[in-house]
């Protein structure tokens, strides 16, 4: 997975009031990202699920998921390093994937 597809490093402001923070499940050679059921991912300690259903884009040479959450709802908060997702694939496959967050704020 990839917060923030394109930035280095990921910057997340816990303290914003609206907003939302993209995240980009990856295809591999292993996982196709389009077998996601959306409906069953979380992101960040409350497991938040995705504002829309997602759209399929090309973030690292492929076709990723890239889904937005509601960056307040997540649970996400000042001293976090890293942010997580979980959920489902069809067939009930489970994934599991984390990166490395910087928070702004206070």
């Amino acid at each position: 997975m990839d917060i923030k597809p394109g930035s280095e490093p990921n910057l997340v402001n816990a303290n914003k009031k609206k907003g939302g923070t993209p995240v980009a499940i990856l295809t591999t050679e292993d996982f196709d990202a389009a077998t996601v059921d959306v409906a069953t991912v979380g992101f960040g300690p409350n497991g938040t699920r995705a504002q829309h259903d997602g759209h399929m884009e090309d973030v690292d040479g492929d076709d990723d998921l890239l889904l937005h959450f509601s960056t307040q709802d997540t649970g996400i908060q000042q001293g976090d390093t890293e942010a997580c997702v979980t959920g489902n694939a069809l067939g009930g496959v489970l994934i599991y994937g984390c990166d490395t967050i910087n928070i702004l704020g206070k």
